[in-house]
């Protein structure tokens, strides 16, 4: 039978080290560049042009994609060219 995490005797889960890479990676892309944009992103939502989307967040897509914190729960193998 296949263990996840790092295998831990008390049954609890433990994350192997490359998800705690990636949630740290994933921490600091959100307290680098999502939380300083927080006030711009509510003003939007609240001015009558909430549904347009906020020119900001066309290029933290594109960074996140760059740094691999895009679609991070989509599996690699759905990712690769066929």
């Amino acid at each position: 039978m296949k263990q996840f995490g790092d295998g831990n005797a008390s049954g609890r889960f433990v994350p192997s080290k490359r998800v705690l890479t990636l949630r740290n990676r994933l921490i600091k892309f959100v307290e680098d560049h999502i939380y300083p944009m927080e006030n711009e992103f509510y003003k939007l939502a609240q001015s009558p042009s909430r549904w347009t989307v906020h020119p900001e967040e066309e290029r933290l897509k594109e960074l996140a994609k760059k740094e691999g914190l895009w679609n991070l729960w989509i599996p690699v193998c759905l990712l690769l060219p066929f």
